[in-house]
């Protein structure tokens, strides 16, 4: 008769933590279900794709100038308060213009087609704006410039640096993308584990 070893078996291992099922990306602070849907078709379904999804290149960001020292060809950054705003719907190309001013002078905006920016640009606001400068009768102008709504105490940009750029949809632009991960990158990266 065959003696059985009393021993205890040597118990499974616990399974691996990839195993257990992800956090879905809508649960971080601040991305709701437009944005959870838009970053699940770039491929950012959990936390973990927030983490890895790299910039597939950089641009330079240039500091902001005071709009008086705006450089004639040049893209640029500068800041002011909307003073005016008008909509000419004249065909064939309807647009949107506003004004901003600071402490130096006034630059003039124009946004071929933006008729929906109607609802969202309006005398009194702060505007952060970024596009190429050309100088039309002595004024700095910007056709079609990236723009933000910004507080009285946002902190100006006050160095050039290379921004990243990343593969973005129409509903959610690089620059979103950038300030998503920007706002949970600390957190995101203790849980990466070592290997």
């Amino acid at each position: 008769m065959e003696r059985v070893n009393d021993a205890a078996a040597p118990t499974p291992a616990a399974p691996l933590a990839a195993s257990t099922p992800h956090p879905s990306i809508d649960s971080l602070a601040g991305i709701g279900p437009a944005r959870a849907t838009a970053l699940k078709k770039l491929g950012v379904c959990t936390p973990r794709d927030l983490l890895e999804y790299f910039p597939h290149r950089y641009q330079l960001e240039m500091s902001e100038r005071p709009i008086a020292e705006l450089i004639d060809d040049q893209i640029q950054n500068a800041r002011g308060e909307v003073i005016a705003v008008d909509y000419i719907s004249s065909y064939p190309r309807p647009r949107f213009e506003a004004t901003v001013q600071d402490d130096s002078g006034a630059l003039a905006l124009a946004w071929f087609n933006g008729a929906y920016l109607r609802r969202q640009i309006h005398p009194g606001q702060q505007l952060r704006l970024k596009g190429k400068v050309r100088y039309y009768k002595n004024i700095p102008q910007m056709t079609n410039p990236k723009w933000e709504i910004i507080d009285d105490d946002t902190a100006a940009i006050e160095q050039s640096t290379f921004k990243p750029v990343y593969s973005a949809a129409a509903k959610l632009p690089s620059d979103v993308i950038a300030r998503v991960i920007q706002d949970h990158i600390g957190a995101l990266v203790g849980t990466v584990e070592e290997w």
